[in-house]
């Protein structure tokens, strides 16, 4: 042979050795996959060099495994092979290579004359199939799933925007988009609420809470068309610009949360925190008017018009968090004030209200005292807060009208104070020489509402019963202790005493307080002031208060005190 057919020839064999050792490696494109599916059908020896690196491939695996599989065990009929598809396109190799390598070579096998070895290489061949499948077929997987998402790009397929994250007792009103935990929703979709509360969480980070009867269409990775019904957002700093239009008005976000309610005459925005821009257009969709609304306020959009309010008694209108099952058959009202549901589950000590704003509070211990003076009967709403309404420095100097709820709801019955509080409203004591142990329990490892006289806290019963629809608000019930000093404990329901005990001196005995709920009470408003000789020293807190709730017409005295011994 001529030094230029030895060259010739010696091309022809890297051209075959690489093409396979490209199929081997699945990085074999289409057009040399073709070449070589030619090569192998028109060339006995290409087909004879190519089944032996399937041979030696099986041989070397045996080895690696410590199977003692000769190189002889296994024979290959090469006339056999050419009938088969021995080098499939780019793309299918995961299924068209290993058929075809593990039927032909089984058929090679001589297994009737030895059936321990044929059994061992049964055993290598899975091994190899198993391999091939490991960094084949699953690395196909994932790239025909990424190829898929770009088909769906390039074919003009919505992707998903957003997904529901949570639901309760959920009726649809349609079908067409079903309304389950894990779904995914893609621009245009729309979910129609017959009943219930569908939590979403957008692609940007918002979030958002459907209450049914509601229609919502997804406009976008952060936006979205509410036609009817009612929602509340909660948008965190990267998702600012969060909006949400209706047919009369369109709520940008400006970092907030804020409820939003759409009939057919208008539409409602409640701010609950930070802030959203409110834009009304004309006609022709420019912008005809605009105003930017911040926490405590709301606002009524009408006719193309906007009217402004304070907050009032549209918090209690809108869900702001889904219910969660019970844990026990009480919610504590401590746990409340840190911002927590109710049942520790967050464990917020150290955390609470300030008294001057109505904004949470977040503090290590030990922390000072703080005074806060100068300040009489102003009411605070809390708008942060799920479960308070509000706070306030009670004093009734001469009798005039103490506000105690956003409402505007006052009494008259509060009684004159110094107009001064030390400190805040707090889930704990900031002062560990606060004695904390009354009748042989100590409260300390329970729960603690810190209440240092002069102080006033409104809680939202209808909030709570939004959030426990299938349980009813049965009683509430505390043991007052004060360490030092006297002062005079209030409770009202809708602004009406229904406890009160005046001139409480210092004790290691607690004060019990029981008091029965209606079922349509909304404010519960618990009061500690001075008893009229200054606030100076007035260490008063509230062990263990507690909303109790019930399934049945009445709450169950054997119930708290069942659950109560446990703690003891």
């Amino acid at each position: 042979m001529t030094p230029n057919k030895n060259l010739e020839k010696f091309q022809e064999f890297k051209r075959l050795h690489d093409l396979i050792h490209e199929t081997l490696d699945d990085t074999i494109s289409p057009a040399r996959a073709a070449e070589l599916q030619a090569l192998l059908q028109s060339d006995r020896d290409a087909r004879r060099h190519y089944w032996q690196l399937i041979h030696e491939t099986v041989i070397l695996s045996s080895w690696a495994k410590g199977n003692s599989l000769a190189s002889g065990e296994v024979e290959v009929n090469i006339e056999t092979a050419s009938t088969v598809d021995l080098a499939p396109p780019a793309g299918s190799l995961g299924h068209s290579f290993i058929g075809s390598a593990v039927s032909v070579v089984a058929q090679a096998i001589e297994w009737h004359r030895h059936p321990v070895r044929f059994l061992t290489t049964i055993a290598v061949l899975t091994g190899l199939f198993l391999s091939v499948l490991l960094f084949w077929i699953w690395p196909r997987q994932a790239s025909n799933q990424q190829t898929a998402r770009q088909q769906a790009t390039h074919t003009g397929q919505p992707a998903s925007v957003a997904k529901i994250i949570n639901t309760h007792q959920v009726q649809e009103a349609s079908s067409s988009t079903a309304a389950f935990v894990g779904a995914h929703l893609r621009t245009g979709q729309t979910l129609r609420l017959k009943s219930g509360l569908v939590e979403l969480r957008f692609q940007s980070g918002a979030r958002a809470i459907l209450q049914g009867q509601s229609t919502l269409t997804i406009e976008g990775p952060n936006s979205s068309r509410l036609e009817h019904g009612k929602l509340v957002a909660l948008v965190p700093p990267a998702a600012v610009g969060f909006s949400v239009t209706s047919p009369q008005a369109t709520i940008i976000d400006l970092g907030t949360e804020f409820g939003m309610a759409v009939t057919e005459a208008a539409v409602e925005v409640a701010m609950f925190a930070g802030r959203v821009n409110v834009q009304v257009n004309d006609d022709s969709g420019a912008v005809a008017q605009q105003q930017v609304l911040r926490a405590g306020q709301s606002a009524r959009i009408a006719r193309r018009q906007i009217a402004m309010a304070t907050l009032a008694d549209k918090r209690s209108e809108f869900v702001r968090k889904l219910p969660t099952p019970l844990r026990t058959r009480s919610l504590d009202l401590a746990d409340m004030v840190a911002g927590g549901d109710g049942q520790q589950t967050l464990h917020r000590r150290n955390a609470g209200i300030d008294l001057l704003t109505g904004q949470p509070l977040y503090s290590p211990v030990p922390r000072h005292f703080t005074e806060a003076s100068g300040d009489r009967g102003q009411y605070r709403v809390a708008s942060a807060n799920r479960w308070v309404d509000g706070v306030f420095l009670p004093d009734g100097e001469g009798g005039r009208a103490v506000q105690i709820a956003s409402t505007g709801l006052t009494t008259r019955q509060i009684p004159d104070t110094d107009g001064q509080s030390y400190d805040h409203l707090w889930n704990g004591l900031n002062d560990r020489y606060v004695r904390t142990a009354l009748d042989g329990v100590d409260y300390a490892s329970q729960s603690i509402l810190q209440m240092f006289a002069n102080k006033g806290v409104t809680f939202d019963l209808q909030a709570v019963r939004a959030a426990h629809p299938d349980w009813r608000l049965a009683r509430f019930s505390t043991v007052a202790g004060n360490c030092r000093g006297s002062v005079d404990y209030l409770v009202l329901v809708d602004g009406q005493i229904v406890f009160e005990r005046r001139n409480h001196q210092a004790s290691n005995t607690g004060l019990s307080m029981d008091v029965p709920l209606a079922p349509d009470a909304r404010f519960l408003t618990l009061v500690v002031t001075d008893a009229g000789n200054g606030s100076s020293a007035d260490q008063s807190f509230l062990g263990n208060p507690k909303l109790w709730l019930t399934t049945g017409d009445s709450g169950s005295v054997s119930d708290r005190n069942s659950e109560d011994s446990t703690k003891r």
